[in-house]
């Protein structure tokens, strides 16, 4: 039996349950190591062969230790460093981008200064010299569930 394999920009999560001994390849020990940063087929098959892994990411579905959650992370995605901001002042929910990702977006003409944040929208502020990273202030993270230094995906606010 071959599971379906998830569409190139759907999220996958890890169901791992070490009680009986794995026995895996070397890939499929990678991209156990990878889906919590790189959660995509399409992240995870970057720079490698394709092919292989989806062969790899099927026996993964297949046992169970991968499971897909039926989310598509949006093609616009940006990978970015989370920084916590502990005494933050400003608005809670506020995130500042760096200048460059903001520019970015606004170029490409579907910027409206909401990003999306751990499927939470928040108010996006720019600011210079943070070299693609953001900083959310700490209870925007709880409630986001992502920790300092995480790298998190922001995409812009439906």
């Amino acid at each position: 039996m071959t599971p379906v394999l998830p569409d190139v920009d759907e999220k996958l999560t890890l169901m791992l349950s070490f009680a009986d001994p794995l026995s895996l390849t070397p890939l499929q020990w990678l991209l156990l190591a990878q889906i919590p940063q790189r959660c995509t087929l399409r992240h995870l098959s970057e720079g490698r062969d394709p092919f292989a892994v989806k062969k790899a990411l099927s026996s993964l579905l297949l046992s169970g230790l991968v499971q897909r959650t039926g989310r598509i992370m949006p093609a616009g995605t940006i990978r970015v460093r989370l920084a916590v901001a502990k005494g933050y002042t400003r608005e809670e929910e506020a995130v500042e981008l760096d200048q460059e990702i903001v520019a970015g977006w606004r170029a490409s003409g579907v910027f409206a200064g909401r990003v999306l944040v751990g499927g939470h929208v928040f108010t996006a502020l720019a600011r210079q010299g943070l070299g693609k990273s953001i900083v959310m202030s700490a209870p925007a993270c709880r409630l986001c569930g992502v920790r300092d230094s995480q790298e998190v995906d922001v995409t812009l606010a439906p």
